[in-house]
């Protein structure tokens, strides 16, 4: 999502809240629980639960489970130890985040921590909490479709004059915002749960619904990762969020009509107002987020801070890794290098680096991008070891995870302008490719329908001349 958004290492990462708040909360109680990796697991305990669970599709959380269950604790050490990817599109990340509400809510409907014998009363309501989350779906929901529902509908959604609403309601809008500034201003900013979850809320409530009607139904489906986005386009799950967003632009019509038409509501329809706009612009970012930007690298490029020392053929240099991948590296160098760019571009040269030991780690690259200051290369690794020994340096060291930590802090005032500016710079671009996305699409549809019955209508002159 970040990455569609172009705010990738400038946002807190969205699992920020979970890894440095959540988990070390639940830690607390001993109930902190697997997430599927960089975890260790005493093979001997695993074996007497029978192994990593497969009742759900979050096996992980329901091995922990079992596993606090028989009277085992757990430590969470709250540092970053090893690389992952995160989905790189919005459909991979629809996918991942559905077969996880699917499983917690497994968790909750087939082996309810409530009801688990073995686990202490702080265990149950970490497991609880951890489970009934899932079920946002439904709240997130409704809080997108309920504006709609009064001005078209005339259904009484919000019983409430302006002057209750500002007593009462205001008030804890604004409480809500400062606590929550208060507690996460470092993990999470003001209003990006509201997104996170009100996107994802369109897809996950049918996989909710489904697995409440039939617990035992979902299959564990791999989130697809490491894609190569090689040119611009729009997520194929556009169509829920881009009808729902023009169903309640539509909406503030009957809002206008219904301020001119009928008075004594004014107080509730400005009230429905204010709410369509917060709707509208959660699911106008929404919209920029279909959007999916090319990602051309073939890896990941990660932040480093490592001395660096250049061999060209003549020339020597010192420099400071600023980012590296398995398949490449840039260097900054400490010294002007302008007059020695001839023997640098397009040539093979060599980065000598420290490893995790403190031993020093030579690398072959190709020069694919040179200037005064900076050198880019492309790595040559033609055998076995030297890809084994590029992993270790690059993944190895978890200094580097560190790096990711740094964090950034935004006031509620500054995450508002922040969040506008991000809606300004994507939204109409993205718009106008659902757009066009959605008309061919309603197109290809007429033509089909036509085409159908063009036949119906042949088969039965056929029919009629026979």
């Amino acid at each position: 999502m970040k990455k569609n958004l172009g705010i990738f290492r400038i946002v807190p990462s969205e699992a920020d809240m979970f890894y440095k708040h959540i988990q070390k909360g639940l830690d607390f109680w001993s109930a902190s629980f697997f997430c599927g990796s960089a975890a260790i697991l005493r093979r001997k305990y695993l074996q007497e639960v029978g192994g990593i669970q497969g009742t759900t599709v979050t096996e992980d959380a329901e091995t922990a489970l079992e596993l606090h269950s028989l009277g085992y604790d757990s430590a969470y050490y709250g540092r970053p130890m090893i690389y992952g990817l995160h989905p790189e599109t919005f459909s991979a990340f629809v996918i991942q985040r559905t077969r996880w509400a699917q499983g917690m809510i497994q968790i909750f409907l087939l082996k309810n921590p409530l009801f688990k014998k073995g686990l202490k009363w702080y265990q149950k309501l970490g497991y609880l909490n951890a489970n009934i989350f899932w079920f946002f779906g439904f709240a997130r929901f409704i809080f997108l479709i309920a504006p709609i529902l009064y001005p078209m509908f005339g259904a009484q959604i919000y019983n409430a004059n302006i002057q209750e609403a500002i007593s009462y309601a205001m008030p804890h809008f604004i409480m809500t915002i400062v606590l929550s500034y208060y507690l996460y201003a470092k993990v999470r900013w003001n209003f990006f749960s509201e997104i996170y979850e009100a996107i994802q809320s369109i897809f996950i409530l049918p996989a909710i619904i489904s697995v409440i009607l039939n617990p035992r139904k979902p299959t564990f489906k791999v989130t697809p990762k490491g894609e190569n986005l090689e040119e611009e386009f729009l997520s194929p799950f556009y169509k829920p969020i881009y009808i729902l967003f023009n169903i309640i632009a539509i909406s503030f019509f009957f809002s206008f009509y219904r301020w001119v038409n009928y008075p004594d509501e004014r107080g509730t329809v400005l009230i429905v107002l204010f709410w369509q706009i917060f709707d509208l612009f959660i699911l106008g970012i929404g919209i920029s987020v279909l959007r999916e930007r090319p990602q051309r690298r073939r890896a990941f490029r990660i932040p480093a801070k490592d001395d660096a020392i250049v061999y060209t053929k003549y020339q020597v240099f010192s420099g400071k890794v600023r980012d590296i991948s398995l398949t490449g590296i840039w260097v900054e160098t400490d010294q002007d290098i302008t007059d020695y760019l001839s023997e640098v571009r397009d040539h093979l040269i060599k980065f000598v680096i420290m490893d995790i030991r403190g031993l020093p780690f030579v690398l072959k690259g190709r020069v694919v991008n040179a200037n005064s200051k900076n050198i880019r290369a492309q790595f040559e690794a033609n055998t076995l070891e030297d890809y084994r020994k590029l992993t270790e340096v690059v993944y190895a060291d978890s200094s580097r995870w560190e790096i990711f930590r740094e964090e950034r802090e935004m006031n509620p005032i500054q995450t508002t302008i922040f969040l506008i500016k991000v809606f300004i710079e994507n939204f109409t671009k993205a718009y106008k490719m659902a757009t066009v996305e959605f008309i061919n699409e309603i197109k290809g549809l007429a033509q089909k329908f036509m085409l159908k019955l063009n036949k119906k209508l042949l088969r039965r002159e056929l029919n009629e001349t026979v």
